[in-house]
């Protein structure tokens, strides 16, 4: 499976912008096309299509960088596991604040909890400095996020590195069947692993192949 990444609606202000105008601030003019190369120096990305996020039409990636100066980002996450942890708040934290003067904040909490506390941010007015900004998402809280409309996006197939992914693949394109629609960014992968005690070279291959044991092969009651 692929873990995913949302941003929140109260972490932007400028998600509502595009009905006062704000964008219009943005002079600076970027190459627009429809498709790469993708530019592997941070400091010199650009969008990764002609398309543009909610709020930020008109704009270049070096507004959106120049904007996110000194400013903070709370990434909620699981933070049950000391590696990722380590790696986010020793490896990512340090190069996100020299790279682009960002700070960014592990918060260890559990998404239903940031839906819950987003919820009542929305509902009290609050759309532009919320508790949290960026999730580590699962299938399920991810549709509760996006039908529930606290989601900010599509953004996840406009960015820089967007580029890198091919969001036409189910596992992207799909979160627990829920269609991601740009706006949830592939975080990390992970795989499952199944021990066969049958005959050597007889154990299903792919999904279809395990679906179709199950229900004819004489899998029934044998898988767990």
């Amino acid at each position: 499976f692929i873990a995913m990444l949302s941003v929140l609606l109260t972490l932007l202000p400028r998600a509502q912008a595009h009905t006062t105008g704000r964008a219009a601030l943005f002079a600076s003019a970027e190459p627009c096309a429809a498709e790469g190369p993708y530019i592997a120096d941070v400091r010199l990305q650009r969008y990764a299509s002609c398309a543009r996020p909610p709020g930020y039409e008109g704009t270049s990636w070096a507004d959106v960088l120049a904007e996110a100066t000194g400013g903070t980002v709370r990434f909620w996450m699981w933070s049950g596991s000391a590696n990722i942890n380590a790696w986010v708040d020793g490896w990512l934290t340090p190069r996100v604040g020299t790279l682009f003067g960002v700070t960014l904040e592990r918060v260890p909490a559990a998404p239903p909890a940031l839906i819950e506390a987003v919820g009542g941010e929305v509902a009290a007015g609050n759309t532009h400095n919320g508790s949290a900004g960026l999730v580590w998402i699962n299938g399920v809280n991810f549709a509760n996020l996006k039908a529930e409309g606290l989601a900010y996006g599509p953004w996840a197939t406009l960015v820089p590195n967007a580029l890198n992914f091919d969001f036409s693949s189910s596992a992207i394109r799909f979160d627990k069947g829920v269609p991601t629609d740009g706006y949830e960014m592939p975080y990390n992968t992970a795989q499952s692993v199944f021990v066969w005690t049958g005959a050597a070279g007889a154990q299903p291959t792919s999904i279809p192949m395990l679906k179709q044991w199950l229900l004819e092969g004489g899998g029934a009651g044998k898988f767990t």
